[in-house]
Formats: C-alpha cells, sequence, structure tokens
C-alpha cells in the first residue's frame, strides 16, 4: 500500500490592520480675500468609519500591497490573501456653506503591533491615482483609501495607527 506525504505551510496571520485619522480642524477666517469658505472654523471628524485593510495573510518570500480604493473596492497584489472586513476612512468635514481643501498631511503613516511595523502610502480621496488631496463642499463627507505595504514574512498581530488630515478654506 502506497502512503502519500503531505505538507503543512505555516502563514503569519496579519490580523485587523486598522488605520484611524487624527482628525485636524483647519481654522479659516471669514473674509478671506479670494475665498469662497465663508466658514470661520471647519472641523474634521472619521464618525464611524477608520480605513481598515481587513485581514492578511503573507507571503513568505516576497512583499505586496493591499489597497483600499475610495468607492470601497480592495485588491492585493503577490502571492498576499485578504479576508475579513474591510473599508476606506470616511472624513467628514463640518462649518457652514463653502469649499474647502482637503488633504492627507504625511505620505506615509506607519503602523505597529508592538515592535513590528507596515507603512501605508498613497493614500487617495478619489478614484485610483487620485491623490492626498480634495476640493470638497462644506459640510460634506468623502473616502479616503490606501495602499498598505506588507513585507515578505511579516510579522502577525493586530497593527494599527493614525494619520492626519486637515482642511482649510479654499482661496
Amino acid at each position: 500500500m502506497k502512503k502519500y506525504g503531505y505538507s503543512k505551510k505555516k502563514a503569519a496571520l496579519l490580523s485587523l490592520v486598522t488605520l484611524s485619522a487624527a482628525a485636524v480642524g483647519g481654522i479659516a477666517h471669514a473674509g478671506m480675500p479670494g475665498g469662497s469658505c465663508v466658514s470661520t472654523n471647519l472641523t474634521i471628524s472619521v464618525p464611524q468609519s477608520p480605513l481598515e485593510f481587513g485581514t492578511v495573510f503573507p507571503c513568505t518570500a516576497t512583499a505586496g500591497t493591499v489597497e483600499i480604493r475610495p468607492a470601497g473596492q480592495r485588491s492585493a497584489t503577490a502571492c498576499l490573501v485578504v479576508s475579513g472586513t474591510f473599508q476606506p476612512a470616511q472624513v467628514h468635514v463640518g462649518g457652514t456653506s463653502g469649499q474647502a481643501i482637503v488633504s492627507v498631511t504625511a505620505a506615509t503613516a506607519t503602523i505597529t503591533a508592538g515592535a513590528n511595523t507596515m507603512s501605508v502610502t498613497s493614500f487617495d480621496f478619489k478614484v485610483k491615482g487620485g491623490g492626498p488631496t480634495i476640493t470638497l463642499n462644506v459640510p460634506g463627507t468623502t473616502n479616503l483609501g490606501a495602499v498598505l505595504n506588507v513585507a515578505a514574512a511579516q510579522a502577525g498581530g493586530s497593527y494599527s495607527g493614525t494619520f492626519t488630515v486637515n482642511a482649510v478654506c479654499k482661496p
């Protein structure tokens, strides 16, 4: 009788990778020359929707990325496997009517699980490739996507971190 062998493959699990906004309210001044924003104080909040990448199973020998698009799609490169809940961040800018320029201030955010880190890049308010800045009618809400950079054999854990969003009146 021939016996068939099998091999077990261990996979590190990155659980619930979440990134929250550290919202920073931009101060606008009424009567700003050439301005279309009449609010004297803009507020920013991420009401119920942080940026979530879900559960990620990393490759053992290849780095990859997980992208969350503002419209709510998720994709992964290399041999990464993704599952679970994911969503773009929902950014709300409050104030009186007008327009504001809303932007993510850093090109890269770092998320951590203990001593382990990953970077989040390519913040995107619009359709894929739209960029980290958008003009928004105030009050208004927009979605924000980004790319999670996962190293080969990335250590498992529950990763989290913050990024900063600013809003200023559109001149």
